[in-house]
């Protein structure tokens, strides 16, 4: 997935289909910026760490507890950006 970093769709298309395969979560425009702890994603903190290392395995990059603290890891498009700078 190295070479793809780039590409914000299939970025996206990736974690959608982890959202769906680990959450059975669906993920549609309108979800790209809703937190992932909020009321319409309804993740858990675990699941929120199932996330982290399905991200980081796919993707093979190192997520910093800066960037998770910062708010990188708060949304799908954080995500996608915290991918991309990666």
């Amino acid at each position: 997935m190295e070479n793809d970093r780039n590409n914000k769709e299939l970025i996206k298309n990736e974690i959608a289909e982890v959202m769906d395969k680990l959450f059975n979560i669906q993920i549609d425009e309108e979800s790209l910026d809703e937190p992932l702890l909020g009321k319409r994603l309804k993740l858990t903190a675990r699941d929120l760490v199932y996330l982290y290392f399905e991200i980081k395995n796919i993707w093979n990059i190192n997520i910093s507890e800066e960037s998770i603290i910062s708010g990188k890891f708060h949304t799908i498009n954080s995500i996608i950006t915290l991918i991309q700078e990666n």
